[in-house]
């Protein structure tokens, strides 16, 4: 009854497939491509979409709605930085997406579904049409010639979950934000029961994905190279699940492994063991906080002699982050000056960091900020300017959603004191530039001569001897331009008048 059952999945996909391959004497939007640019395209991997369905959003089984945003492909050409993509139009019937000059064998990840998603190796010179089953992708590889699943074994796999529900071990690797979702659909599962559970279907649903595996492998459908990644892929998958039940295997973190350090699937795992290794730790919290220090995290990866060269790079890369993020700017600083002279950085890594974070330079006391014409000034520089006038700091950032939802309440507290001796900053703290921008136009804020980015976040004593740790933040400095509320109300504050202008 069981190979019945799966010979019945192999034909469904197969005649999809087979549908897929007769696209070839079709017109494509690609054909104009590659008539003129083969000299160049060796080298460039050519995605086409047809009909590429919206799976940022799904509705879950107990009513609620999972959204992990808005971008459907992502791939690595370093190793380190995701780059995201997304159709600008669903509604357009053909997409292409041209990944330029790729050296190696490189992995696309497809978000077919919210939290879930499908991975395929492709090689340099590819050209792939994705068409969709439902809301699946089917992959037909146009300048080679595969084995019939090689690139369709996931999509077989996803055949057999219900469209509108997400297998339970890709549901227990997203644990907490499946608590949430829990807990808006009213359901209040304790987070125990629900790893328990989530971990048992998740077991099963891997083992029969291995057999799958092996019986299309068994019948020469599936390649050498291909049944050795997916094979490597379950297993790390399998391991993760006992990873979050706290079984560890040393043998996971060998020196071979470092040759997969490329796959999303193995830094997934990785993922998974510092958060279990260290970030959940009691040892190694904060005090009074749940915060990890990552500080004591980065000096215990150092020390840690299970770990092969290749992995501790990636962990300490990854940890370096967290300190970034939570550190006061001298122990950024300090971590940061051990990282690039240890042997587990590089020059690609310190120049992400310097340019991402804007960190490397002496610790200053007062802001650098950048205006939305590019010129540069002190936030001293802003004071004295502003001498005589009341002042209105407003930290926000691009990615703080509570900041954004307040924007319209400042436009207009703004408007209504626009006759006060009242001048409002916006200061983007904690951002990234290029979001910044697009983000200021969004909120009227492009044209605004008293917009900027805060240059040196990361590298000034001003956040610290301030205390800006969270956003948003409200400042209020009086016409003498000393403190007069550190911590001030928000504009949609029935206080935030008098707060002003008292």
């Amino acid at each position: 009854m069981k190979t019945t059952k799966f010979n019945l999945l192999i034909l469904s996909l197969v005649s999809i497939t087979i549908a897929c391959f007769s696209c070839r004497n079709n017109q494509s939007p690609m054909d104009e491509y590659l008539t003129t640019e083969k000299e160049n395209i060796k080298n460039d991997i050519v995605l086409i979409f047809k009909n590429m369905p919206n799976n940022s959003r799904l509705t879950h089984s107990n009513g609620g709605t999972y959204n992990k945003g808005v971008y459907e492909i992502s791939y690595s050409l370093n190793g380190y930085q995701n780059v995201f993509w997304a159709p600008k139009n669903y509604s357009t019937k053909s997409d292409t997406l041209i990944i330029k000059d790729v050296e190696s064998n490189l992995e696309i990840n497809h978000k077919y579904k919210v939290l879930d998603e499908l991975s395929y190796i492709f090689n340099p010179g590819d050209t792939v049409m994705f068409n969709y089953h439902g809301n699946v992708p089917v992959v037909d590889i146009k300048n080679r010639e595969t084995k019939k699943f090689d690139y369709n074994f996931e999509a077989l796999i996803k055949q057999k979950t219900p469209q509108n529900s997400i297998p339970h071990y890709i549901q227990l690797f997203n644990l907490s934000y499946i608590e949430v979702v829990n807990m808006l659909d009213g359901l209040f599962v304790p987070i125990d029961q629900l790893k328990k559970d989530l971990s048992e279907k998740g077991k099963n649903e891997l083992l029969k994905q291995r057999e799958t595996l092996d019986s299309l492998y068994s019948i020469k459908n599936v390649s050498d190279k291909i049944y050795i990644h997916y094979s490597t892929k379950i297993a790390y998958q399998q391991r993760q699940v006992g990873l979050i039940n706290g079984i560890f295997r040393p043998r996971s973190l060998q020196v071979e492994n470092d040759s997969i350090l490329k796959y999303s699937f193995f830094k997934k795992y990785l993922g998974q063991y510092l958060k279990y290794k260290y970030y959940e730790s009691d040892k190694i919290k904060l005090k009074k906080s749940q915060v990890p220090d990552y500080r004591l995290i980065y000096d215990s990866i150092l020390s840690n002699k299970q770990l092969t060269k290749g992995i501790k790079k990636h962990l300490l890369y990854r940890n370096m982050i967290n300190i970034i993020n939570q550190s006061s700017a001298k122990d950024i600083k300090y971590y940061f000056d051990r990282y690039v002279k240890s042997n587990f950085s590089d020059s690609l890594t310190i120049s992400f960091f310097k340019s991402e974070y804007n960190i490397g330079q002496e610790i200053a006391d007062d802001l650098v900020l950048i205006a939305n014409d590019g010129n540069e000034k002190s936030f001293k520089d802003l004071l004295e300017k502003h001498k005589g006038k009341t002042i209105y700091i407003d930290f926000w950032a691009s990615w703080c959603k509570p900041c954004r939802v307040a924007m319209p309440s400042s436009r207009i507290l703004r408007n209504e004191l626009k006759n006060e001796e009242v001048v409002f900053i916006y200061l983007a703290y904690n951002d990234q530039f290029t979001k910044w921008v697009n983000a200021s136009k969004k909120e009227l804020l492009s044209d605004y001569s008293e917009s900027y980015f805060i240059k040196n976040s990361k590298s000034t004593n001003f956040i610290e001897n301030h205390k800006i740790y969270n956003l948003p933040r409200y400042m209020i400095y009086d016409k003498n331009g000393n403190v007069k509320f550190s911590n001030a109300p928000s504009p949609s504050s029935s206080r935030v008048k008098s707060a002003i202008t008292d």
